[in-house]
């Protein structure tokens, strides 16, 4: 856990080491045109709420013209309290999670399949939130699996979806409290702040 609190000034080696992990930039969600268009698509595809999406999550996705994919966060990076700073470095690290899945896959792989199949949205999501756990348990010591089963509810999964994910993540926390980091992106979270002396 952090031997101290997180500062504003910790956040930015942090996203550096992920974009340098899986590259990617970030953009403010208010300030974007793309996202208004993004969040009423999925709220016509009846996947999320618009007015929730703008509001409260983050989002990556591979636009044409760009090389890296885009985090579109409705926060500024390394504006908070302590607390809300571990909050996003769980974000930026679960986000990092789907660049790579799009590394995997390929953008349009990726999209399609996030987009048109509940069960691939699912394992997406299930793999990125494992991800936001690890991070959760480094810093903060805790493991809030319940809470991320119950985000999931604005992603468009049925019932059943939902409940393949809660056993995916409550398995995955039972692996995280006994120290099994396996993430990459946990992993650089915890190298970083190590070196700045926060760990």
């Amino acid at each position: 856990m952090l031997r101290e609190e997180l500062r504003a000034a910790d956040v930015a080696p942090v996203l550096a080491a992920l974009a340098r992990l899986h590259p990617y930039t970030w953009k403010n969600k208010d300030d974007s045109e793309v996202m208004d268009v993004v969040a009423s698509f999925l709220g016509a595809l009846k996947i999320t709420d618009p007015e929730a999406f703008m509001r409260d999550f983050t989002t990556t996705i591979p636009l044409p013209g760009h090389k890296d994919p885009i985090v579109y966060v409705p926060f500024v990076p390394g504006e908070g309290t302590s607390s809300e700073l571990i909050g996003q470095l769980e974000v930026f690290a679960h986000e990092n999670v789907h660049v790579e899945q799009m590394e995997r896959i390929g953008k349009a792989g990726f999209s399609t399949a996030y987009l048109v199949v509940q069960a691939a949205r699912r394992r997406f999501e299930v793999e990125a939130y494992t991800v936001s756990l690890e991070v959760s348990f480094l810093l903060r010591g805790t493991l809030p699996w319940e809470e991320y089963t119950g985000f999931l509810k604005s992603y468009g999964l049925s019932s059943r979806q939902r409940g393949i994910a809660k056993k995916a993540l409550e398995k995955a926390a039972h692996r995280i409290e006994t120290g099994d980091i396996r993430s990459r992106q946990a992993l650089m979270v915890l190298e970083v702040l190590k070196r700045i002396g926060r760990m």
